[in-house]
């Protein structure tokens, strides 16, 4: 039997909200123009961001907060060290 560690725990809400994020993009639902809807989605992808050790996932919450223009700039400066060349790209070009 396994036992579910606190770290077990969190590894699997970064991946499970990780994946929602980018079930939200793909799906185009990310075009709604619902000002709650987005600034929700915008604070779940800076969560995203911030705890996931997913670049998938950090790179499907950094390009979803680009499309809403709702990246912070202290965002974009971290993204410029990101591990994913795809990230630290996409941080260049909005710098």
């Amino acid at each position: 039997m396994t036992h579910l560690t606190l770290e077990k725990f969190r590894d699997a809400l970064d991946k499970g909200l990780g994946r929602a994020v980018i079930q939200v993009r793909e799906q185009g639902q990310d075009n709604l123009g619902d000002d709650i809807l987005n600034a929700c989605l915008a604070s779940c992808c800076l969560w995203v961001y911030e705890h996931t050790p997913c670049s998938l996932c950090r790179e499907s919450a950094v390009k979803a907060l680009l499309e809403r223009e709702r990246a912070p700039k202290t965002l974009l400066l971290e993204c410029l060290w990101d591990c994913s060349k795809d990230i630290r790209a996409m941080a260049k070009s909005r710098n």
